[in-house]
């Protein structure tokens, strides 16, 4: 009988066990579901202006809430809706801030007249657009 009993207490502990195991897994995976909804995007990277760093149609999961607390700052990457593609998230890095001015001569990036140091965290830019006026 008291084998018995021993067999019985083991099954209900290794049950208790993965019981306590599986509720641990979902409230995990429901704090994940509800942090990626409201607090983060998913975002599919656009092109290959972020290589190496972020390379076309990688997936990045991006959080919407730190602005509210601080301003970006330079060099951080950010997603962002362009204001003429209100449907589409651009993921870029922040090089000038609010105020600055931003030109770019041959590959090299000037804010306000100075040399941008961007040693080992940006190449150089290949293409100036407008910023190079």
């Amino acid at each position: 009988m008291r084998k018995w009993d021993n067999r019985v207490g083991s099954v209900h502990r290794i049950i208790s066990g993965a019981a306590r195991w599986a509720a641990d897994v979902l409230i995990v995976l429901m704090l994940a579901w509800f942090f990626v909804l409201y607090m983060g995007y998913r975002v599919e990277v656009d092109g290959r202006s972020m290589e190496p760093l972020m390379k076309n149609q990688d997936i990045v999961l991006t959080d919407k809430v730190c602005y509210n607390f601080r301003d970006v700052k330079r060099f951080e990457v950010i997603a962002f809706r362009k204001p003429d593609h209100a449907e589409k998230i651009s993921v870029k890095r922040v090089v000038a801030l609010p105020g600055e001015t931003v030109q770019i001569r041959n590959g090299d990036i000037y804010i306000n007249g100075q040399k941008l140091d961007t040693e080992g965290r940006i190449r150089t830019a290949a293409v100036a657009g407008r910023a190079e006026e």
